[in-house]
């Protein structure tokens, strides 16, 4: 459930705590390591067993650029989901 709530101009915060509210398609940008070549992994996740991704042990992990913390086409999967649930 969305419920506005801004601070003088600010944009609109969900509350109680949706932690997609200022997501937007930034956050499923795509990039790939400047050593390896790979495609990173969104922050944070684990790729599991599909695909080959640039990890921990290249020496570009962690340089820029830096990839975004959802994959690509999950913010979209997430709102549809929050609106099936209303």
């Amino acid at each position: 459930m969305r419920a506005s709530y801004g601070n003088a101009g600010s944009e609109p915060m969900n509350w109680p705590g949706d932690p997609y509210a200022f997501c937007s398609k930034q956050c499923e940008r795509i990039v790939y390591c400047v050593v390896c070549f790979a495609r990173k992994c969104p922050a944070g996740r684990d790729p599991g067993l599909h695909g080959s991704f640039c990890d921990h042990d290249c020496s570009g992990y962690r340089l820029d650029p830096q990839p975004g913390h959802l994959w690509p086409g999950e913010l979209e999967r997430i709102r549809e989901q929050e609106d099936f649930e209303r």
